[in-house]
């Protein structure tokens, strides 16, 4: 009797690591796929300037994911540690430690690329374009060829007239002010937020 308890519970110890195996994997998937795809995308949104679009959405936050790293593996295995009720105030504090050093090198990490961007974007004769952008932290930054191309009230349908001056570019199309303003108005005719 005493034999099948503890055949059961290895067979539940066992169990339990296969999940975490394939928790811990999981994750470390989605992060091997993401962030080379997010860093892909920053750097393929800057390769469009080429094109001279109208308007260019920009979010340049990706290389911050990367200083970001060591401190979700630390989470990782912190968790992992507590799951097997081997965690202790010595990990507690090296994790602490490892957040402690991370956070800075990720803010400078994030200002410099934000800096970098927007130079690059400036030096390629852009502006920001307030009315476009949104209000959330997260949301790409829009940025335009002058600011004539920065209409207020294109405000509500600014994602899809943006998406469409990139697309254009993509093409070959060069965008006037006058080409910008009618997608617009016919963005708004057909939007359900119209004015």
């Amino acid at each position: 009797m005493q034999a099948k308890n503890s055949d059961k519970m290895g067979e539940t110890a066992l169990s339990n690591s296969k999940f975490e195996l394939f928790v811990i994997g999981s994750v470390f998937f989605l992060i091997a796929i993401s962030v080379p795809y997010a860093i892909y995308q920053e750097a393929s949104k800057l390769a469009i300037i080429k094109l001279f679009p109208a308007a260019i959405k920009v979010k340049s936050g990706s290389l911050a994911l990367l200083s970001v790293l060591p401190t979700l593996f630390i989470f990782i295995w912190a968790t992992i540690k507590r799951w097997k009720n081997r965690y202790t105030t010595n990990d507690a504090n090296t994790l602490f430690k490892i957040i402690a050093f991370n956070f800075p090198i990720m803010l400078v990490v994030l200002f410099i690329n934000k800096w970098y961007v927007a130079d690059y974007l400036i030096s390629h004769g852009y502006t920001p374009c307030r009315s476009y952008t949104s209000a959330s932290i997260y949301a790409s930054k829009v940025w335009v060829r002058q600011g004539e191309y920065c209409l207020k009230e294109a405000s509500i349908v600014s994602v899809d007239l943006v998406d469409w001056a990139e697309k254009q570019a993509r093409l070959g199309n060069v965008v006037t002010v006058e080409q910008l303003r009618n997608k617009a108005h016919e963005l708004l005719e057909s939007s359900p937020f119209k004015q």
